[in-house]
């Protein structure tokens, strides 16, 4: 009874240490040394900041968009409450669309 608990105890570690040793092993073979560009962090910081606002802009837009959806609709059901939404929407949309001009304009100046 002791003996297969010890058994049982010593394969639980063996099969702890085994893994552990695995993802050692494939941590070391499967990582490789990254060399920064010529730009350095300034313009890959510049590029990700790019991307950041085109995917803004594009929220923007449909955001923008689905309020004109409803302010149509609202305006066709005669619904004073989706109305109200539908502005939301589409003055969100056009905040969200224009928010790097906003951000330049409060003054915050973005990494070139």
């Amino acid at each position: 009874m002791i003996n297969s608990k010890k058994n049982e105890i010593r394969k639980k570690y063996f099969y702890g240490l085994g893994i552990f040793l695995i993802s050692v092993l494939f941590v070391m073979l499967f990582t490789f040394t990254v060399f920064a560009s010529d730009g350095g962090v300034g313009s890959a910081l510049s590029s990700f900041m790019e991307v950041l606002f085109t995917v803004t802009k594009i929220v923007g837009v449909g955001l923008a968009l689905w309020g004109v959806i409803q302010l149509v609709m609202a305006l066709i059901g005669h619904d004073p409450n989706q109305r109200l939404t539908a502005l939301f929407f589409l003055g969100g949309g056009v905040m969200v669309f224009f928010a790097k001009e906003i951000i330049e304009l409060m003054g915050v100046r973005m990494p070139v």
